[in-house]
């Protein structure tokens, strides 16, 4: 039996993983998000919502899948991954979302949840972790680890063997220089470089790490 699929979240991202999916050929059959409200009919990106957040708990977790369509800003808390957490300790499984104009060599290792956006590139040997977004024009090269509920935002480049702790925000346009390392929480503003081993917790403006005010 074919699963149902919802997307979590109403919001910019949950519009652009509606659209990986369709051009994945994958049906959605309501968006779930906490702004929904039964007295008015709303839809995001052309699918209906269909409840708030405790309508999970109505679904039957070994009949649906789920996508994350919450998007994740360093100036707010991590809601993308509390979803994910919660969704997970229901039983539900994540899509993988990959958009189709996507180019992933075959030695990549891609987690649960995790969603290559149009126009990414990863390249061999590189391991993406659960419920990361690679977004739009981001090119992730050889042997880049990405750990969990990281997101790379469009346009920025991962050079050859970079290391993302969990968690770690990288800007648009951002760079990090191979073999370097971004700690667990930490924000790589964009169009910033990378150039030495960036601790946890900290925001990275240009080249220069200051304390995490997040």
């Amino acid at each position: 039996m074919t699963k149902k699929v919802f997307v979590l979240g109403a919001g910019g991202h949950a519009k652009v993983v509606i659209d990986a999916l369709r051009k994945m050929e994958i049906s959605i059959d309501g968006v779930i998000a906490r702004e929904y409200s039964d007295q008015t009919t709303q839809s995001c990106a052309g699918v209906p919502l269909v409840g708030n957040d405790s309508f999970l708990t109505q679904l039957d977790s070994q009949e649906v899948l789920l996508a994350n369509g919450i998007g994740h800003l360093p100036n707010q808390k991590n809601i993308r991954k509390r979803m994910f957490n919660i969704g997970k300790s229901l039983g539900f499984r994540f899509i993988t979302v990959v958009h189709p104009s996507a180019i992933i060599a075959d030695s990549v290792s891609l987690g649960e949840g995790c969603q290559v956006l149009a126009g990414a590139i990863i390249q061999a040997d590189a391991n993406i972790a659960d419920n990361v977004i690679i977004n739009t024009r981001a090119t992730i090269e050889h042997d880049v680890q990405v750990s969990n509920h990281v997101t790379v935002s469009p346009g920025a480049i991962l050079c050859g063997g970079a290391k993302l702790a969990e968690c770690c925000y990288i800007g648009a346009g951002a760079i990090v220089l191979q073999t370097f390392s971004v700690g667990t929480g930490s924000v790589i503003a964009a169009s910033s470089v990378v150039a030495k081993d960036i601790p946890e917790n900290v925001v990275l403006m240009g080249a220069k790490p200051s304390i995490n005010p997040i």
